[in-house]
């Protein structure tokens, strides 16, 4: 049948467009009264044709675009054929993260940022653009992006490249997240690949230990312990901090009962000590904390380390006359020993006045006369700390003198302080806030600084300079309250 396109109308009726409507009128009458009627297979072939066409030119179009891309992956039959539509949208996200690579081989950084991220977003299981995608957000300070870039792809099995792992845990290190590197640890442990290399498992269940003490997480604690148990029922030490976990939990029968099933030679040990102290504290048994104390101030094999330890437990109970009671006591038991006194100015240097680390920088430079020059800073530190800022600036000048310029450059934030809080000029301060801003510092920098500032009474300041030390160490707890206190101050 052949469609013609009748130009006339006839005077009672006429087609249009290729026989599709039909015009009609009465006889005797005007067009007002026609009628048009439809042909609806007609109808249907024109929809179909006009379908047809539509589709064929929207493939085209969509492929024309899409073929200008780099690294195209996706043909003319994906777009064209509806049963390849289900791969559309990974080789889309192949098609980004090949280009992102490339772009980032080629240092353009801002693009490959862009790239890579729309990439992943179809794509997610990529580790080596995930590495990729964080070195940029690293590199444009925004650590806390780039760790959960590296975190979020642990969830996609264990990245072939050890570079990283490795990146994300310097970066989770950097921060002192220690709650996340106890979470991304457990989650490497758990890959069959890391299970079967064991030197590999036992630096992560190290890292895990150490990050849960550092956070003082007591239930994470007892999860890890017995999980450790369950795998090595015999070593003691997962033992003793189940033991110490439920303590510190409130879980004192449950200690008690358990420590009583140990062997004579564990409950002769300075740790059995340690534990019955921990009991003691956490019932406010002073007295019973004192005798165990006593015994292990008294341990003829010297655990230094366990009684540093239990000072600091008795100024996280706020028991500060004891506190300094033992201090001194630690101080004078070991007055020959240089690394258990270094341990103790570390520990202890907070809670003694100018004098006192003196004395005991001068104790340990005089065993160790190599340390003596770092030692220096103790000094100079404990100086800000009693807000004897001249003095401080000259010690930390002549400090300066004698160490190479590499050094003196670490410590640019530290002598910028000591001109803020001399000469107490509004210019200074903005330089030092700036300069905490644009460079990462290590954490201890943030802290000295927003809480010298704080005693200082400059509570503008010491609330930039702890917002500053936020944006690296966002899961710091002593930054968050002083930028807190700082501005409910001003």
């Amino acid at each position: 049948m052949k469609l013609r396109f009748k130009r006339h109308l006839k005077k009672s009726g006429g087609t249009i467009l290729f026989g599709l409507l039909r015009i009609t009128k009465s006889k005797g009458k005007g067009w007002g009264s026609a009628t048009v009627n439809v042909d609806p297979m007609r109808l249907l072939a024109l929809i179909g044709v006009l379908a047809v066409l539509g589709y064929i030119g929207g493939v085209a179009a969509a492929y024309t675009i899409r073929s200008q891309r780099p690294y195209n992956e996706i043909t003319l039959t994906d777009i064209a054929f509806p049963w390849n539509w289900s791969g559309l949208s990974e080789k889309a996200g192949n098609t980004n993260l090949t280009h992102g690579k490339a772009l980032m081989e080629e240092g353009d950084y801002r693009n490959a940022l862009h790239m890579l991220r729309s990439g992943l977003m179809r794509k997610p299981d990529d580790h080596d653009a995930r590495f990729m995608l964080a070195q940029i957000y690293q590199a444009i300070g925004q650590s806390e992006a780039a760790t959960n870039i590296l975190d979020i792809g642990l969830n996609y099995g264990p990245p072939e490249n050890p570079q990283y792992t490795q990146f994300l845990l310097v970066l989770l290190a950097m921060r002192e997240d220690y709650e996340s590197i106890s979470s991304v640890s457990r989650k490497l442990r758990a890959f069959p690949q890391v299970r079967d290399d064991a030197d590999m498992w036992k630096k992560l269940a190290d890292l895990e230990l150490n990050a849960l003490k550092k956070s003082r997480d007591f239930e994470k604690l007892l999860e890890y312990a017995e999980e450790m148990r369950a795998i090595d029922p015999n070593e003691p030490r997962y033992e003793d901090l189940e033991i110490l976990s439920k303590i510190k939990l409130g879980f004192i029968d449950d200690a008690l009962a358990q420590m009583e099933t140990q062997p004579l030679a564990r409950k002769h040990s300075p740790q059995y000590r340690y534990l019955e102290a921990m009991i003691a504290l956490q019932t406010d048994d002073l007295a019973s904390l004192d005798k165990h104390y006593d015994a292990i101030m008294k341990w003829p094999t010297n655990p230094y380390p366990l009684q540093g330890q239990m000072i600091i437990e008795l100024e996280y109970a706020g028991l500060n006359d004891r506190r300094d009671q033992r201090i001194t006591e630690y101080l004078d038991n070991y007055a020959r020993n240089a690394a258990a006194l270094e341990l103790g100015l570390r520990l202890f240097y907070r809670f003694q006045d100018v004098a006192q680390n003196d004395a005991l920088v001068a104790s340990i430079s005089a065993l160790q006369p190599d340390k003596a020059q770092n030692l220096a800073l103790v000094a100079i530190q404990s100086r800000i700390q009693a807000q004897r800022y001249t003095e401080a600036n000259q010690m930390f000048q002549q400090w300066l003198s004698e160490v190479p310029e590499e050094s003196s450059k670490q410590y640019k934030w530290l002598n910028q302080l000591l001109i803020t809080l001399i000469e107490k000029r509004q210019d200074d301060r903005l330089d030092l806030v700036k300069y905490m801003q644009e460079n990462r510092l290590p954490n201890e920098a943030y802290k000295i600084t927003a809480t010298t500032l704080y005693d200082a009474n400059e509570f503008e300041t010491a609330e930039h300079i702890a917002e500053s030390g936020l944006k690296f160490y966002p899961h710091d707890e002593e930054l968050a309250t002083l930028r807190r206190e700082s501005l409910a101050q001003r």
